[in-house]
Order: structure tokens, then C-alpha cells, then sequence
């Protein structure tokens, strides 16, 4: 490591200013570490900002085991973090010694006793990142056991005495046997995700929901199928809810700013969920909604598209993003989707020609006094290659589970996502003249690539 930089310009700058530098640097996805390396000056400076990266923890012991071995100082630097809940190790059980007399009874050790060790186990290394405030709880992909059911609920109402300033949760994977009545603990909580399936009522998920006075933001990821009461022995002893999120849920919880759904059905084609003509009616009476954001594995129909064209009309939506397979220029030309009030717009482009189609649409749109407060086109695309101005990006065209999951990562916050300008080199010089065309229209037009692996700036532990 170099020790002297008295000679570089950049210890000229305020040191405000150097950790922004240094911050938006390390939170690049493809950056790596090596800033770090630079110099001592730069490493005492910057180094708190890779904990402050979210940290994603491939089970409990992982968790366990990085918080031995991470020092103190550095804890209280952790505000995000990803963990996958394992099954519980019952090899303590497994591994007991056989006794062969009577009277040779070995200590008694249960199911449930190495579930509590383990809760409790969690629960101390939780303790000790106190400044936590946005958390992703992931699930088994496959049905969850009896056992791993009760351990996730237990984890679940352990929350809001070990972080009561949680401001964010995502539940991802099979959680969706749980109650949702653990929420009234954390009751600073601004952002929820889960797939809007629980145990819980119609009526006490109003009220949990309402007694969240801070909940501003509401995200849907659905799984790609849920298993009823008979597909497992193991659901015999829970009254399972096939849809604890309602139309006249979403209507009743008032002071939403954020609303989106992810769809991905295994089976196409498959009845929508919560991208229904009766959401949007729903969604119509918040005042306070400025967001709205969709990612799906198929192509709604046209009585869900007319359903979201009046939506949007109808409400103070700034923030819009659209994403599903064959999204073309003509569906946002039919159904008028370009509302007045838009100001940032995310859309799925499937090749360039749909990307200058689009453009097209909104220069005219411009032109014509419409579409007058749009600032920012975020024009979201798997890698093509540039050459390719008229076919169709083949990758998109699947419906597989590769596409689901990278969806997932955009139905979340934005702030998070790396996006580049564009230029008239990128992705292709057919599109340079209605880049320059909305540069003197006052729209700035970025490009955010989809890749197989997450776009959010992480560390895997």
C-alpha cells in the first residue's frame, strides 16, 4: 500500500467531498475493492463504506461467523443486510449417544429446544448491528417443513425487539404460511415486500397494515405458485390464506407513495394476481401515490392494459416503470400511458427498434404539448448485441426462472441501481439523433443493462 499522497489533487478537496468520491465508488457493482489499496489516507477514510455495501449472509452460521470475526468499531457501520434463514442443524439430536440399560438415560435434548438455541443464537448476533435499518429475509425455495415454519415465525416476531427502528423489510421465498401480526412491533417501518400471501385475515391485515403510521411503500413479489392445504401433510395444521392482500386492502391503506407488483406464474397462461383491473381502481383513491412500478413474466391483456391507462390518467403518478415481455410502442401509444403528470419513466426494450420506436413516440408526444413535465427516459434492456437494430432480443423472449429472478432486483428502490447516460455511441448510433432530440426537449435519457447477476452493490459472505 502507498504511503504518501500529499502530491494528489484529491486531498485538495473537502473531506465531504472525498467521501461522496469515495462512497459512490466502492457502491459501483463492478468497482471491486481496490480503491482501498491506494493509500493509507484513502483506506482510513473509506473503508467503513464497504460495510455500509449490502451484505448478503448465506445463512445463519455465516452470520455467526462474520460478526466473530468482524471488529466492534466496525458493526455499527451496517445498515443493510441480506440473510438466508437455513434449516436448523439437528445433528445435536442425531449424534446422541445410544444408551443401552434402563437406567442409563442420556440428557434429553427436543426439536423444539435446539430451535429456542438457535433463536436466541440469532437474535445476540442481531443485537450487535443496532444501526440496522433495512433487512431482506430469504426463505427456502422449496416447501418449508413444520419445524422451519415455526422457527421463521419466531424469527419474525424476534424482530422489533432486536431492531424496533427498522425501516425496511423484504420477505423473499416460502414465507408466505406466516402471520403478519409480528409488523405492529416495528412500528418505524416505511418500505414492506412480501409475496401478499399469510395466515393472517382480510381484517387484521387492514389493521396491522393501517397501525403502520410510516408505511409509505408496498411492494408485491408473488411466487410462481403456492401450494394448498392438501399438497402437504404438513399444511393439515395451518389454516392457510391463498390472498391476505385485498383490492380493498390496498384502497384502505391511504398514505401509500410507492406501489409495486412482481408477477412471475410458472405456467402461462396463468389468472393475475395483483396486477387487476381492481388494484387500480383501488390505487385511484390514494392522493399520496407517486409511484408505480411492474415487472412481469407475461403480457397483461388488453382489459388490464385499459384498467392501467385510466390509472394513470386518473392519478399523481411522477415515477412509472413498465417491464414485461413484447412491451411495444404501440401499447404505449393505444392505451395512452404517457400521463401528464410523468416525470420519470422506466421501459423494457426488447431490441433497438423498440427502444427508437419508444423514443419516437415521446419526441412527438413533446412536441405536440403533452408529456410536458417528463424529465428522465430510464430505458431498461438485457445485453444485445449493437448491431442489432430491428430483431428482437431472444434472451427476454423466455419465461423462464433465470428472468423472474432478475426481476426481482427492480422491483425495488432505484436509488440503488447502477444506470449510465447515454450517448451516441451506446447502444447503437441509429438512436444518436433522438438522443439530441430530447436533450433540447429537456429529457435526460439513461440506460440501466440487466444481467443475470443482481445490479445492487453487494458483498457475499
Amino acid at each position: 500500500m502507498v504511503n504518501t499522497s500529499a502530491d494528489s489533487p484529491l486531498f485538495a478537496l473537502p473531506l465531504e467531498l472525498r467521501e461522496q468520491i469515495y462512497k459512490d465508488v466502492l457502491f459501483e457493482p463492478t468497482s471491486g475493492t481496490g480503491l482501498l489499496l491506494a493509500c493509507k489516507e484513502i483506506h482510513s477514510v473509506a473503508h467503513k463504506f464497504i460495510y455500509q455495501r449490502s451484505l448478503i449472509f448465506r445463512g445463519q452460521n455465516a452470520l455467526h461467523e462474520w460478526i466473530r470475526h468482524t471488529p466492534p468499531e466496525y458493526l455499527h457501520y451496517v445498515t443493510t443486510i441480506v440473510i438466508e434463514l437455513h434449516e436448523v442443524d439437528l445433528k445435536p439430536i442425531l449424534d446422541r449417544p445410544v444408551s443401552h440399560t434402563r437406567n442409563d438415560s442420556p440428557p434429553h435434548l427436543a426439536t423444539w429446544e435446539l430451535h429456542e438455541k438457535e433463536i436466541d443464537k440469532l437474535c445476540e448476533s442481531m443485537r450487535k448491528l443496532h444501526k440496522l435499518r433495512s433487512l431482506t429475509v430469504r426463505g427456502l425455495p422449496r416447501r418449508p417443513s413444520y419445524f422451519y415454519r415455526e422457527f421463521i415465525d419466531r424469527f419474525l416476531k424476534a424482530l422489533g425487539s432486536v431492531w424496533k427502528d427498522l425501516q425496511e423489510l423484504n420477505l423473499e421465498g416460502c414465507i408466505y404460511q406466516q402471520s403478519l401480526d409480528f409488523l405492529s412491533s416495528l412500528s418505524d417501518l416505511r418500505s414492506f415486500s412480501f409475496d401478499g400471501f399469510s395466515r393472517t385475515s382480510d381484517t387484521a391485515t387492514l389493521s396491522v397494515l393501517a397501525g403502520l403510521r410510516h408505511l409509505t411503500s408496498l411492494t408485491i413479489v408473488s411466487q410462481p405458485q403456492f401450494p394448498t392445504p392438501s399438497d402437504s401433510p404438513y399444511f393439515g395444521h395451518v389454516p392457510l390464506k391463498r390472498q391476505s392482500v385485498t383490492s380493498e386492502i390496498i384502497s384502505a391503506t391511504l398514505q401509500l407513495s410507492s406501489f409495486a407488483v412482481t408477477e412471475r406464474p410458472l405456467h402461462i397462461p396463468s389468472p393475475a394476481m395483483f396486477f387487476t383491473p381492481e388494484v387500480f381502481t383501488s390505487l385511484q383513491h390514494h392522493a399520496t401515490l407517486r409511484k408505480f412500478s411492474t415487472s412481469l413474466t407475461y403480457t397483461p391483456n388488453s382489459e388490464t392494459l385499459g384498467s392501467l391507462a385510466a390509472f394513470l390518467q386518473k392519478s399523481s403518478i411522477t415515477m412509472l416503470e413498465l417491464d414485461w415481455p413484447d412491451l411495444t410502442v404501440e401499447t404505449l401509444r393505444t392505451y395512452t400511458i404517457l400521463s401528464e403528470k410523468l416525470r420519470e419513466m422506466w421501459v423494457r426494450v426488447t431490441s433497438i427498434s423498440v427502444a427508437s420506436g419508444i423514443l419516437e413516440l415521446i419526441i412527438a408526444k413533446r412536441e405536440g404539448g403533452d408529456a410536458t413535465e417528463l424529465r428522465t427516459v430510464v430505458l431498461m434492456r438485457d445485453n444485445w448485441d449493437d448491431g442489432d437494430s430491428t430483431g428482437t432480443n431472444q434472451s427476454h423472449s423466455g419465461l423462464g426462472e433465470e428472468r423472474a429472478e432478475r426481476m426481482e432486483s427492480v422491483a425495488h428502490s432505484k436509488s440503488d441501481i447502477h444506470i449510465s447516460p447515454a450517448t451516441s455511441s451506446d447502444p447503437a448510433p441509429i438512436l444518436s439523433c433522438q438522443m439530441e432530440q430530447l436533450q433540447l426537449l429537456g429529457i435526460k435519457l439513461l440506460w440501466h443493462t440487466v444481467s443475470a447477476c443482481h445490479t445492487f452493490p453487494r458483498a457475499i459472505i
